[in-house]
């Protein structure tokens, strides 16, 4: 891909899905683009949506491009965890009999 028609997200937070599972995806602040091996990969560093630590923040992380099947684009963490509060509210747990 041109640099021309690479979307600029150096800088932000970006949630990739690159499957159809439920865990094939990842946030990640954003780097930009590399080439690699004649393949273009979205590059990164992990970061954790939730605020709590799950002991892989920080990591590089690169995905190929040809494989994200979707992706959001946020400005801060912040905002990241604000959409994502709004898109999966908590659910109640009923534990006896549906009360």
């Amino acid at each position: 891909m041109p640099a021309h028609e690479a979307p600029n997200l150096a800088g932000k937070i970006i949630a990739v899905k690159f499957g159809s599972g439920k865990r094939d995806y990842c946030y990640i602040e954003a780097t930009g683009f590399e080439l690699q091996d004649g393949r273009n990969f979205l590059v990164g560093k992990t970061v954790s949506s939730s605020g709590r630590s799950i002991g892989g923040e920080g990591i590089r992380f690169c995905v190929a491009w040809d494989v994200v099947t979707a992706y959001y684009e946020f400005n801060s963490i912040e905002e990241c965890r604000k959409a994502l509060a709004s898109w999966y509210p908590p659910r109640k747990r009923f534990w006896f009999f549906g009360k």
